[in-house]
């Protein structure tokens, strides 16, 4: 779950309604105290880059709509940046872990998921 608070002026409601009704992307809000001051993005399943760009162009464009400014092709390929660099780094990660013996692989699945 990632949870962005809202810039100065923007209302909750409205913003999370025209995020879902204009780009049909649905963000959930805030509770208790952070009712109202934040909103929330779910990343669990398989989420891809295309729900990261549809996601940040719909908060982004809707920002935007509701009179604060955002630049959001920089938003996009700030994006797209640090997708390529995690993209890089899991590509190592993967490539480290397949040069291990199955025994050892074995082992490492052991320590993540049981360990």
């Amino acid at each position: 779950m990632v949870t962005i608070s809202y810039p100065k002026g923007i209302d909750d409601g409205i913003f999370r309604q025209t995020v879902e009704d204009k780009f049909d992307v649905i963000l959930a809000g805030g509770f208790g105290p952070l009712k109202g001051k934040i909103f929330r993005i779910g990343n669990m399943g398989d989420v891809g880059e295309h729900h990261v760009f549809v996601t940040l162009n719909a908060i982004a464009s809707s920002l935007n709509f509701l009179g604060y400014h955002v630049d959001t092709p920089s938003v996009l390929k700030l994006a797209a940046d640090r997708l390529k660099e995690l993209n890089m780094q899991t590509q190592v990660q993967t490539s480290s872990v397949s040069n291990l013996r199955e025994k050892d692989s074995e082992q490492l699945l052991y320590i993540n998921f049981k360990g």
